[in-house]
């Protein structure tokens, strides 16, 4: 429990002092990467891959590379940039094919990745989800269900603008997001929606509630695609 709370005071005093009593390009460019082991198979270490929660503590930013396309973006511009940033990978996705897709448009900051675009229906990636969202994506596609298809990063402070004006114009938002974390970024998504007062449906498949098999050895696979699917099928009958 020591080195629990030292870790924590490293990352919320410490490394904010430092932060905040230098010229930010003083402190040159620093990379952490990350492999995140989320297979679920190294039982307890498994239990914690939520990297929004990790982001908000340290207010750094922090890229979750789901494609090739985001891959490329944030190591072209980040890897070789001032500050401090961290990029993680996901363990669970080892020895799978590349997602590769063709990149509609990004934010500046890298925080929102486009990669397809719908009339019918928002959705949103969070954390090492966008392989499912791809999925549910290409699914619905079958059922002649056309998506906006977003990820997105967990910078500090960017806005959801580019997601917020595609739900409002679909008026269906679906969030696909494996993180182990009670509070989940895309619940400020919803906030914002809300308090706009906007018609938008909106669904997060997530995990919140875990159990003690969370944290035991056991296949970590965030099988939610087919739910989904029928979430928004079933809001379009």
């Amino acid at each position: 429990l020591d080195f629990l709370f030292l870790g924590l005071d490293q990352l919320v005093n410490t490394f904010q002092f430092i932060r905040a009593h230098r010229e930010p390009e003083l402190l040159g460019g620093f990379t952490i990467y990350l492999v995140v082991c989320d297979q679920g198979h190294q039982g307890a270490q498994s239990s914690f891959n939520a990297l929004g929660d990790v982001a908000s503590l340290t207010r750094l930013p922090v890229f979750c590379l789901n494609a090739v396309a985001d891959v490329e973006e944030v190591v072209q511009r980040e890897f070789f940039g001032t500050g401090v940033r961290i990029v993680a990978i996901s363990q669970r996705q080892f020895g799978m094919d590349p997602l590769e897709m063709g990149l509609v448009d990004r934010s500046e900051n890298l925080a929102n990745f486009q990669y397809r675009s719908g009339e019918d229906v928002t959705v949103v990636s969070c954390n090492f989800a966008l392989r499912q969202a791809t999925t549910v994506v290409d699914e619905l596609a079958g059922a002649g269900v056309t998506a906006d298809l977003f990820h997105r990063n967990f910078v500090p402070s960017a806005d959801w603008n580019p997601i917020r004006r595609s739900a409002k114009q679909t008026g269906r938002l679906l969030v696909l997001d494996d993180s182990r974390s009670y509070l989940k970024t895309a619940d400020a998504l919803l906030s914002e929606i809300a308090q706009e007062s906007v018609d938008v449906r909106s669904r997060i498949f997530s995990r919140r509630d875990l159990c003690s098999a969370d944290f035991g050895v056991t296949a970590d696979l965030f099988d939610v695609q087919d739910e989904a699917v029928a979430w928004v099928l079933g809001g379009l009958r």
